[in-house]
């Protein structure tokens, strides 16, 4: 073969392999990312077979802290179990008007502040369920705990997602009732 031949070769090779590579780039990217949202009001909707909704949302504003505020979300997620396997890697997030996110607080701390807040007094854990919980027989329940300004608890929306759901998720526009702490 002459040198001209070996180049073009070497050229395909090159551009089927980038091709490639950037076709399994582009679809890493689209399972991390919320693309498509149905939107809601806190009653939920369905996605893929699942049924989300914000079962409660409190925000919790402190008089040594005004500017901020502690908000709790407790979600439900119900559906047969071949649907909820979707949602083990659930994915929660509030964000506002302006589309700023904010994501769940993780530390022990902000378990045994769910704890204190939560109306029953339990800790259902965050959302994202093992395999197990997906596949018994109930509603999975989840509580979160988000360190927001007050200026939006007017304005959010509570995003949810699974790995096996997205790029869609569900975007619930919720308005917390406020609990002013001494």
């Amino acid at each position: 073969m002459t040198r001209l031949a070996w180049i073009a070769i070497t050229l395909l090779l090159l551009l089927a392999t980038v091709g490639l590579d950037s076709h399994l780039d582009i679809r890493e990217v689209m399972r991390d990312r919320e693309w498509f949202l149905t939107r809601t009001g806190p009653e939920g909707a369905e996605l893929q077979g699942v049924r989300g909704e914000v079962k409660a949302i409190t925000a919790i504003i402190a008089q040594d802290a005004p500017d901020r505020a502690l908000v709790h979300v407790r979600l439900g997620l119900a559906g047969p179990k071949e649907a909820r396997e979707a949602w083990v890697d659930c994915r929660v997030s509030l964000r506002d008007g302006q589309n700023r996110v904010w994501l769940p607080l993780h530390a022990n701390a902000a378990d045994k502040m769910i704890e204190m807040l939560a109306p029953d007094g339990v800790n259902n854990r965050l959302c994202g369920p093992g395999l197990e919980v997906a596949q018994a027989d109930r509603t999975i329940v989840s509580d979160q705990l988000f360190l927001v300004p007050v200026a939006v608890t007017e304005e959010l929306t509570v995003h949810v997602s699974g790995f096996g759901t997205r790029p869609e998720a569900l975007a619930m526009k919720v308005a917390p009732s406020i609990r002013m702490l001494p």
